[in-house]
């Protein structure tokens, strides 16, 4: 299968790339999402807890629609 893209555009956060593709005389069309999303939320305490919650979220794969809920729940011993 030969895979060729033919363009981009970008719709909001979402990015939308579009392709020809061939296989054995047969042709069609495909197009991709790509979705870019980012959040972000105060972290109390110092960077040392900011960065081991992010470096948390990193390794747990977190979503930005998902990060408010982790920061209501986390909690942060002083």
């Amino acid at each position: 299968m030969t895979k060729e893209e033919i363009g981009k555009t970008a719709v909001g956060n979402t990015q939308l790339i579009y392709y020809v593709y061939g296989t054995d005389g047969s042709f069609g069309v495909a197009i991709s999402e790509i979705k870019t999303e980012s959040a972000s939320g105060t972290v109390s305490g110092n960077r040392d807890r900011a960065v081991n919650l992010a470096q948390t979220l990193l390794r747990n794969t977190v979503f930005p629609e998902n990060l408010s809920e982790v920061l209501e729940d986390y909690s942060f011993p002083d």
